[in-house]
């Protein structure tokens, strides 16, 4: 009877502190695992196997023009200093579009890249054909009767796997002038810098 008696009374002084502790925990998280949803309501096994209709005749299209874009003439495009401001960058427009209407190619410039003709990858020779030129305004002087321009000149290549290289590693700077009256002079290479050498590297 004491025995019952003693355990009655350890219930009866426990529950209060169990109902305090349990007021102090913590409450626990409920962890949700993310719903995987299928796209599109499809399984990836769907999605696999889902056709793909490719059009051979655009396809064929697409293959001739990226060839005639490969091979077709780009011309000369120049474009101005881009510090120019005001008078001075409408006299370099000008000039720009004069350059890309005459498109002079002097020999000298041609000599000066010849050694892509004869270009060394890995134990064989390659040719990059140029198909036009691009480049910017670097320098502009007034004279009495016009404005001579130095121009920074790279060309535009196309490799014989059938790309276009992204860089050259080799450039010419040459010196022309406009006249007033819009008549354009070739008036030959301007001094290189003294670290540039004859000839680059092809990244392909």
């Amino acid at each position: 009877m004491r025995k019952f008696i003693a355990c009655i009374a350890i219930i009866a002084i426990g529950a209060p502190l169990l109902v305090v502790a349990g007021l102090h925990a913590k409450p626990r998280r409920r962890i949700e695992q993310p719903v995987h949803q299928k796209p599109f309501g499809r399984s990836q096994a769907d999605l696999d196997s889902f056709p793909v209709q490719i059009d051979e005749r655009q396809a064929q299209i697409t293959a001739e023009e990226r060839q005639q874009q490969l091979t077709e003439w780009r011309g000369t495009k120049v474009t101005p200093d881009p510090a120019a401001k005001g008078e001075a960058l409408r006299i370099q427009e000008a000039f720009c579009r004069t350059l890309a209407a005459v498109e002079p190619i002097p020999q000298q410039r041609l000599d000066h890249f010849a050694w892509l003709e004869q270009y060394k990858i890995g134990g064989e020779v390659w040719t990059f054909p140029i198909r036009g030129w691009y480049g910017q305004i670097v320098g502009m002087e007034p004279t009495l009767t016009g404005s001579v321009f130095k121009v920074k000149l790279e060309p535009h290549l196309v490799s014989p796997r059938g790309g276009i290289p992204w860089a050259c590693g080799d450039h010419v700077l040459e010196l022309y002038e406009l006249s007033a009256d819009g008549v354009l002079n070739y008036l030959g290479p301007a001094e290189m810098p003294p670290d540039h050498r004859h000839g680059g590297i092809i990244i392909d």
